[in-house]
């Protein structure tokens, strides 16, 4: 449910040409459109209170967990970890996440995040020989402990779209169990 009104606080910002810049445009949004559910609610659809303030606690936890420093302004650039030396050799670059992954639903956020703005800005590569970028992410496993169901599935697709733009994905653990898909 809360991931439908979401989705409708996305489109709302997208119809209206209000900007999401960082974190706090998102809660600020959050909050004007709970607070004016009715106005939208025809074109949109239904947008419960009880829906909104789930969004609200989920988006506070966040914000705990240092959300408001990661989402926001000067915007990571994704295709800065897509160079090559003067020999045309990839540059490995570690994204040093010993603080983040200690917060879980960050570290889901931020990965989701990574990998959907690859699959927007790349295009479609085919069956490369080798891939043009590889992602490692470490502790993995706390990617998945108390996770909600719709965060994995949405994981799990974007992972599957995004091999097609020549992007490969592992996830590296130290307590390996089979994770489905």
């Amino acid at each position: 449910m809360q991931s439908g009104v979401l989705n409708i606080i996305f489109r709302i910002a997208d119809d209206q040409g209000l900007l999401l810049l960082d974190f706090k445009d998102l809660r600020a949004i959050t909050q004007y459109i709970g607070d004016n559910a009715k106005s939208f609610q025809n074109q949109y659809g239904n947008i419960s209170s009880a829906s909104v303030g789930a969004i609200q606690r989920g988006l506070l936890s966040l914000e705990q967990q240092g959300a408001a420093h990661f989402f926001g302004e000067p915007m990571l650039d994704i295709k800065d970890w897509m160079r090559t030396d003067a020999n045309g050799k990839g540059v490995i670059n570690i994204l040093s996440a010993e603080k983040l992954y200690q917060m879980p639903k960050l570290y889901a956020a931020s990965l989701l995040w990574m990998l959907s703005e690859l699959y927007e800005q790349l295009p479609e590569a085919g069956d490369l020989e080798k891939p043009k970028l590889v992602f490692f992410f470490d502790e993995a496993h706390l990617l998945f402990n108390d996770a909600p169901q719709v965060l994995l599935d949405k994981i799990e697709q974007v992972i599957r779209l995004i091999r097609s733009k020549g992007v490969g994905v592992w996830f590296v653990s130290q307590k390996p169990v089979r994770y489905s898909g």
